[in-house]
């Protein structure tokens, strides 16, 4: 059994369109500049001021794209992103430091995703699918995330991604915690030479495509 926590904290204004996409690179939370990417110092400065962690060495996803209609821009079906392939949760937010339970903190330009705050019977399987689950996500439980609102997730935060009802340029953002998670192989390296805190592991080539 497990709670599924995802929080509304805040909005985000997002930079112009550029079609940026970096995975999980590791950045430093009390150095915004540490992020190499100008247009989007702004939004990651934002980003800090919502999370109550205010240092260590953090792992930001920007992804903009342009979606086709009656596809998902992230990762398809019912799952979470705190467990890993060994089917354990992670430690996002220092283990349980200043989180608690909270671990990532995601917002998008456009209405792409839906979750559920609730207790579930039950545990994710490896890599946090839950498709096992699904008999207990009623329709009428969920919440869409709204278009440049933040939310913070807990590592076991339940949720899908939903299909763009027209081709649609859309971004997305995630500030995933400090921790001591393994760092997966075609990941993006930060050029200015910060590293991953956690073991480094070979790619997960079934969730690339998606930019998991």
């Amino acid at each position: 059994m497990f709670n599924s926590i995802i929080t509304r904290v805040g909005e985000l204004s997002f930079p112009q369109f550029t079609g940026t996409r970096v995975m999980m690179m590791p950045v430093r939370l009390e150095d915004a500049d540490s992020l190499p990417i100008p247009s989007w110092i702004e939004a990651f400065k934002h980003l800090i001021g919502l999370s109550p962690i205010k240092s260590g060495t953090a792992y930001i996803t920007i992804d903009e794209a342009q979606v086709s209609a009656n596809t998902t821009q992230r990762r398809p079906g019912l799952h979470v992103d705190g467990v890993g392939p060994d089917g354990k949760a992670g430690g996002w937010g220092g283990g349980g430091g200043g989180w608690g339970a909270q671990g990532m903190l995601v917002a998008a330009s456009v209405v792409g995703c839906r979750g559920w705050n609730k207790e579930f019977d039950g545990f994710p399987k490896p890599n946090g699918d839950c498709s096992h689950l699904q008999d207990q996500c009623n329709d009428q439980d969920a919440f869409v995330m709204e278009a440049n609102n933040v939310y913070a997730f807990g590592s076991l935060g339940v949720h899908e991604s939903l299909p763009m009802t027209k081709d649609t340029q859309r971004q997305f953002v995630r500030l995933s915690m400090p921790n001591d998670c393994p760092w997966y192989e075609g990941y993006t390296p930060n050029p200015l030479g910060i590293k991953p805190t956690g073991p480094i592991h070979s790619a997960r080539n079934e969730f690339m495509a998606f930019r998991a």
